[in-house]
C-alpha cells in the first residue's frame, strides 16, 4: 500500500482541490507518505490467543425449541446476530457480524475472567453501554457472581431481556440508564467497549469508569491507523441558502 501511495504521489503532498470527491483518500495517502499513520503503544501490548465460537449461552441452548419468528422480529431491528439452534435473530447468519461480535467476546470476557481467576464467582460486574447485553450474559456464564448491563435505548434493553429469558440466564440483570449517570454505581469489574467514539465527554466517562470501579476496568474502543475524528460537521447548503448541520 504504501509503496503504491509512493507512486501515487511521490513527492507526498495532498493535492489542494478539497471538493475532489477522493479527497478522503487522499488525505489517508498523505499521512502514510509523512508518518501520521506508524501506530503508537502508549502502554504494554498484551497479546493471547482468541477462540471463535458461538456464545457460550448459545452453546448451551443447542438442540432446544427457539423463540417463534414473529417474537424475535417483534424486538427487531437488531444489530447483533444471535442464534437460537440455527435460528438467527437476523433471519440468516451473516459470516462476517457472526465472528467478530464473537471475537470481541474471546478478547474481552475471557480475559477478565483470566484476570479474575476463581475468585470472579464473588465479583460483581458492570457492563456500561451494553446494548442487547451478549458481552453481559457470557460474564455470568464464566461464572462471575453478579452482573449488570447499562443502557441507554430501550429497545437494546428489551432485546437483553429477552436474551437473558430465552437462553435462560441467571445473575445477570439490565437497566435503562445514561453513560452520564454513573456516579451511583459501583462494581469489582467494569466494562465499556464501542462506546467511546460515541461521546462528547470522553474525560468525565473515563473518570465516572474508574470511580465506578473497586478491582479492574476493561475499556475498548475502535483504533485505527489514520488520524480520525469520530465526530464530522458536514454543511450542506440549499437553493435558499440555509445550512444544516448533520453530525456523526
Amino acid at each position: 500500500m504504501i509503496e503504491v501511495n509512493r507512486i501515487l504521489y511521490p513527492d507526498g503532498i495532498l493535492p489542494s482541490n478539497e471538493r475532489n470527491p477522493d479527497f478522503w483518500t487522499r488525505f489517508c495517502v498523505w499521512c502514510d507518505l509523512n508518518g501520521f499513520s506508524e501506530p503508537e503503544f502508549l502502554l504494554p501490548q498484551i497479546i493471547r490467543k482468541t477462540n471463535i465460537s458461538p456464545f457460550r449461552f448459545e452453546q448451551r441452548f443447542a438442540g432446544k425449541e427457539p423463540p417463534a419468528r414473529e417474537e424475535i422480529d417483534s424486538l427487531g431491528p437488531w444489530d447483533y446476530q444471535i442464534e437460537w439452534s440455527g435460528t438467527s435473530s437476523k433471519g440468516i447468519r451473516q459470516a462476517e457480524d457472526w465472528m467478530v461480535h464473537r471475537y470481541r467476546s474471546s478478547l474481552l470476557v475471557d480475559l477478565a475472567s483470566e484476570i479474575a481467576g476463581p475468585a470472579r464467582t464473588g465479583m460483581s460486574v458492570l457492563d456500561v453501554a451494553c446494548h442487547c447485553g451478549i458481552l453481559a450474559l457470557e460474564f455470568g456464564e464464566v461464572g462471575f457472581g453478579s452482573v449488570k448491563g447499562l443502557d441507554l435505548r430501550q429497545k437494546n434493553v428489551r432485546q437483553a431481556e429477552f436474551l437473558k429469558k430465552t437462553f435462560d440466564c441467571r445473575n445477570v440483570s439490565f437497566e435503562v440508564e445514561n453513560a452520564r449517570n454513573l456516579k451511583g454505581h459501583r462494581a469489582d469489574v467494569v466494562l465499556c467497549g464501542g462506546l467511546l467514539y460515541h461521546v462528547t465527554f470522553p474525560v468525565e466517562l473515563l473518570t465516572d469508569l474508574f470511580n465506578a470501579t473497586t478491582k479492574f476496568l476493561i475499556f475498548d474502543s475502535v483504533s485505527q491507523n489514520h488520524p480520525w475524528s469520530g465526530f464530522h460537521i458536514i454543511g450542506t447548503y440549499t437553493e435558499r441558502s440555509t445550512e444544516t448541520i448533520e453530525s456523526s
